[in-house]
């Protein structure tokens, strides 16, 4: 591709491997936080679905990495972080088991 402005050619760079692999093992360390948790949460409904959304989150961030779409892995951070906070917040007010 010429830039039509001053006539240089144009290259695209493509994100690396290690790029990948970062945001593959994010995802899948959320991932396991989650099914890790739900297992753990299971007696409080809304916990239970604040679980689900951080898995299918975590799950979309990792398609969406795979598949080098910028907007989509905007999108689902936009997503994941705030079910992120609802889950964690929800564990803090639960509090200890007796």
């Amino acid at each position: 591709m010429t830039c039509t402005n001053c006539g240089v050619k144009l290259e695209r760079v493509l994100p690396g491997v290690p790029y990948y692999a970062l945001s593959f093992i994010a995802a899948l360390l959320v991932e396991i936080l989650a099914v890790a948790s739900l297992f753990l949460l299971v007696e409080h409904e809304w916990m239970w679905i604040a679980g689900v959304a951080v898995a299918l989150f975590g799950l979309m961030l990792s398609g969406a990495a795979l598949l080098d779409s910028v907007s989509g892995m905007f999108w689902t951070n936009a997503l994941l972080i705030p079910s992120i906070l609802i889950w964690l917040a929800g564990v803090a007010l639960r509090g200890p088991r007796s």
